[in-house]
């Protein structure tokens, strides 16, 4: 799939992204070379139909950092309702929460890759109409992700009651709040956000921008984005001609313009591999 922006879209000037080419047999590949999730992980028992991303780098969680990880999950609606009528519950983007799955297996590649004396925690936030704190876990090489599983599975995957919108600002901001909130705890090598959402951010324009803006001044050039499937929706963002922005141009927003921080999986079955191959080298 290609963005062509030969309108200027905004602040993303004139450019040609390519975030996702398409794969006719189905298996995520990066650029350069296959995926290979670790064997105990379930990302190599699921199909894992997503597409051909371009590569993040290799600086997402290089040997020998420490790393601080705010991770920021979409709570709305569609994950358990396809909005496009007739809906009902279990036809949305991912149901299953696969979502929760593909964050497990990111932490055992996590506990491959880095060596057992190197820090890394994650915080994690959610949103859908509001955002919710799910709390702090350090050492997380240390533990298993049946502990860690414990602590955030129903945070992440509970449905919440009603189908709530996809407010982007919201997560955000707590995931800057717990940040701020964990700054007198050490000092990491590294402090890096992950972001997952399947639709477009339904915040106020101005609110989107102002945490956006925050968000990247924060980790610079460390924000990273998870999109989930691919919908018509459009953002609250728009362009210089008055356009709304797509999902995936609001996505890009998020991490700073870099289309090389953006992974597109094209169904939740292909989670996994889209979160692990942020480990590629």
């Amino acid at each position: 799939m290609k963005i062509t922006n030969s309108n200027a879209r905004g602040s993303l000037a004139v450019m040609t992204v390519s975030l996702i080419a398409s794969c006719s047999n189905g298996n995520f590949t990066s650029p350069e070379k296959e995926t290979k999730p670790d064997q105990t992980s379930r990302a190599g028992s699921e199909s894992t139909q997503a597409g051909k991303a371009v590569s993040p780098g290799s600086e997402f969680a290089p040997a020998g950092k420490s790393l601080d990880l705010y991770i920021v999950m979409d709570k709305s609606g569609s994950l358990w309702v396809d909005p496009t009528p007739p809906s009902s519950i279990g036809s949305g983007s991912d149901p299953s929460c696969k979502r929760m799955d593909a964050l497990l297996d990111l932490l055992a590649a996590l506990r491959t890759k880095l060596k057992s004396g190197e820090r890394v925690r994650i915080n994690i936030a959610t949103f859908g109409n509001k955002g919710k704190s799910l709390g702090s876990f350090d050492n997380v090489l240390g533990k298993s992700n049946k502990e860690i599983e414990s602590n955030f599975r129903d945070g992440i995957c509970g449905f919440p009651g009603e189908l709530e919108s996809t407010n982007y600002a919201q997560g955000i901001k707590i995931a800057l709040n717990d940040y701020s909130n964990n700054k007198g705890a050490g000092k990491f090598n590294l402090e890096t956000t992950l972001f997952f959402s399947d639709g477009a951010a339904k915040d106020s324009r101005q609110d989107l921008t102002d945490a956006i803006n925050k968000l990247n001044s924060t980790f610079p050039n460390r924000v990273y984005g998870i999109l989930l499937g691919k919908t018509s929706d459009v953002c609250e963002l728009e362009d210089n001609s008055g356009k709304n922005l797509s999902t995936e141009e609001c996505l890009l927003e998020v991490v700073g313009k870099d289309p090389n921080k953006v992974i597109q999986a094209t169904d939740a079955a292909g989670l996994s591999a889209a979160m692990t191959s942020l480990l590629q080298k």
